[in-house]
């Protein structure tokens, strides 16, 4: 009987955290991984996205399956602790 207390209190816990969470989810507030850790990791000498790349993925892809439209992305761009963000030009839906 115990047993099944501390597993329903834990389903409650967790429940609860995660409505907390989804609800304090504003990408405002959650700072940029490049800010945080600036001091730790470095970006290497990698090409950065342009246009062009972006549009042979549309044209790779159903044009539905590139996401551009900023406010789009903010769900995406953080992490599921809540604590760091990216800032990526586009998101690829190939695998949904």
């Amino acid at each position: 009987m115990l047993f099944g207390r501390i597993i329903n209190l834990n389903k409650k816990v967790v429940q609860s955290t995660i409505i907390r969470s989804f609800a304090q989810v504003t990408t405002n507030n959650v700072e940029l991984t490049s800010v945080r850790y600036k001091d730790v990791v470095k970006r290497g000498s990698f090409a950065k996205l342009e246009d062009a790349d972006i549009s042979y993925f549309k044209s790779a892809l159903d044009e539905n399956r590139v996401v551009t439209e900023p406010s789009d992305l903010e769900s995406h761009n953080v992490d599921w602790l809540h604590m760091v963000r990216g800032l990526p030009p586009f998101l690829n839906l190939s695998f949904r």
